[in-house]
């Protein structure tokens, strides 16, 4: 897949880009790629909150209340 090229190419929040995929049979398949979200902020994996603030001990960072710190979900803004 060639750069983008134009300005409204490269500020295009989504790709075009695919991939070709060689199946067992030596065949081949072209699939368009796209986004999966594997976590979201606040969830928590193998005891560790994702996004969360974590100081140089590997502590989470907390707020004046206890609460834990990470990023909250937000719709991304186009340019």
């Amino acid at each position: 897949m060639d750069a983008p090229d134009t300005s409204e190419k490269r500020s295009a929040m989504y790709s075009d880009a695919s991939v070709v995929v060689t199946l067992k049979d030596g065949s081949q398949k072209t699939v368009p790629m796209e986004y999966k979200s594997l976590a979201r902020p606040g969830e928590v994996i193998n005891g560790k909150t994702v996004g969360a603030a974590y100081d140089v001990n590997g502590h989470v960072i907390k707020d004046k209340n206890g609460n834990r710190l990470y990023p909250q979900r937000q719709t991304p803004t186009p340019y």
